[in-house]
């Protein structure tokens, strides 16, 4: 999730046994296989990270990628709606 939120841009990684990131204290004691990282991002600001993991390489279709952009979108939304709702409070308050 660090790459991901530094380089701001989504990430699938289909086998992570091929990829450099996950070796040594990196490499993961849970048994998944494959992940996918989507920055959530609110005026051009990394804010999270959501991240997916498969027990199954290559566990995820484009529809399932797809469908983790529009959560990792909403997820935004919530940041927005949460600011909004912060910034309504102190002036009425």
């Amino acid at each position: 999730a660090g790459s991901i939120w530094e380089s701001g841009k989504a990430k699938y990684l289909p086998d992570i046994s091929k990829d450099s990131s996950f070796v040594g204290e990196l490499l993961p004691t849970d048994s998944f296989k494959s992940i996918v990282g989507i920055p959530i991002v609110v005026d051009q600001e990394v804010l999270g990270v959501l991240c997916v993991q498969s027990e199954v390489i290559d566990g995820f279709t484009e529809a399932d990628l797809r469908t983790l952009r529009f959560y990792a979108y909403a997820c935004s939304l919530v940041f927005v709606f949460d600011t909004i709702l912060k910034e309504r409070e102190e002036t009425e308050g």
